[in-house]
């Protein structure tokens, strides 16, 4: 799918901020505008707490996950703030830990990404005269547990890594089959997924965090199938799970160009 771009600023705040090159409008590479120019953010001290804030800003009030190592790929130009540190309560990033403006000892190979969690209760803001948020999350369907697919030629195939009590971690292959990928192909917004197993996009690291995932087809999250628990394996990555998804991916609505025009002049 193309790319999407989101834009927003806060009520308590004329910063502005995007998220860019992410795969819906709930993720990317976090970029703010500044003095004239957008620039991306370095990813040291980089934490769920920063994402929390970058997320709060563009409309996501369930929190939000960090990337780090420009996992939504390099920006270009300026990188404006480093060192962000955020208690997570914050209205706007400018309001956490930061160094001054354009200090920083980065390359765009540490530019800072997140991933905004989707809530239910999410609602969509019209673009008017005076918005406060633009909100492009109530189109979404809920999932519970935060899913990635990596390391494969196109955003549609990869290894499965799944986010859990604070961690990233692969899924091992054992009972692994068209169902079991099929839903996680329909949490990533496609209809079909092909399985694949004997880590075929590559070996994870750190920890594993599913086996003997058994789905019966029903469940709409990965983690309402039966499985051994959490982070009770014993697999070794040589058995990392993977996927491969096809079908049309669910059509996500996009904030207008137009309002990055607008919220600039406000500035």
């Amino acid at each position: 799918s193309t790319p999407t771009t989101t834009a927003s600023t806060t009520t308590a705040s004329r910063l502005i901020i995007r998220l860019v090159n992410g795969q819906n409008s709930n993720e990317g590479r976090v970029e703010v505008f500044y003095n004239g120019q957008w620039g991306t953010v370095c990813d040291d001290f980089w934490t769920d707490q920063n994402a929390a804030v970058v997320c709060r800003m563009l409309g996501f009030f369930n929190g939000g996950l960090a990337f780090v190592g420009a996992y939504f790929g390099q920006g270009s130009g300026v990188t404006w703030l480093d060192d962000v540190k955020c208690a997570g309560n914050e209205n706007s990033i400018d309001q956490c830990i930061h160094k001054s403006w354009g200090s920083e000892n980065c390359n765009h190979d540490e530019d800072a990404g997140v991933r905004c969690i989707i809530s239910a209760s999410s609602t969509p803001v019209t673009f008017g005269t005076s918005p406060s948020h633009f909100n492009t999350a109530s189109t979404f369907q809920v999932i519970n547990t935060p899913l990635r697919i990596v390391n494969g030629n196109s955003a549609s195939e990869g290894r499965v890594e799944v986010y859990h009590n604070g961690r990233w971690g692969t899924i091992c292959d054992d009972d692994w089959g068209t169902t079991e990928a099929t839903l996680v192909c329909k949490m990533a917004g496609y209809q079909y997924g092909k399985s694949y197993g004997n880590a075929y996009f590559g070996q994870g690291s750190g920890d594993i965090l599913l086996d003997n995932v058994n789905c019966a087809g029903l469940e709409t999250d990965i983690s309402q199938c039966r499985h051994n628990g959490w982070g009770n394996t014993d697999c070794d990555h040589s058995e990392d799970a993977g996927v491969s998804c096809s079908g049309a991916i669910l059509q996500y609505n996009k904030v207008p160009d137009i309002a990055f025009s607008y919220k600039i002049l406000m500035i």
